[in-house]
């Protein structure tokens, strides 16, 4: 394959895309209830706990973007849903809302978007291929 060839292909997003976005649904969702459950303290630092976590939702969403601009909405999207949850958390008796926690979930979610232009995003599209194949045959 073609250099040229090859970046386009790389270009354009996986073939099972709602699979790979229903895995992304499922890790939110997960993210959502363990945000508004009452936690004990698990001996982890709470800012390196969102670090973390928005640095694998960006880093899984920014490697489904076939786009610059879809790889920016997919940066403000997580960013957004850590301050919704922080809202969310607000409104609970139990838990309270934290900017400093708002401030390490955007960190990570810069940190983790980079993961598009990791050699990650080649590996993600060739099990996307090759599961496509299997499905196919």
């Amino acid at each position: 394959m073609s250099p040229t060839r090859q970046t386009a292909a790389a270009r354009t997003g996986p073939r099972l895309i709602l699979v790979w976005y229903g895995f992304g649904l499922i890790m939110l969702l997960c993210v959502l209830a363990l945000s508004l459950m009452p936690i004990k303290s698990t001996g982890v630092n709470d800012k390196v706990a969102h670090l973390v976590v928005y640095f694998l939702l960006a880093g899984w969403f920014g490697l489904l973007a076939g786009s610059r601009g879809a790889l920016l909405l997919s940066l403000v999207a997580v960013i957004a849903y850590g301050g919704l949850i922080e809202l969310l958390q607000a409104m609970m008796p139990y838990r309270h809302a934290d900017w400093a926690d708002l401030l390490a979930d955007a960190i990570g979610a810069l940190a983790g978007i980079c993961l598009h232009f990791t050699p990650l995003r080649r590996l993600l599209l060739f099990v996307d291929r090759r599961l496509v194949q299997v499905f196919k045959s």
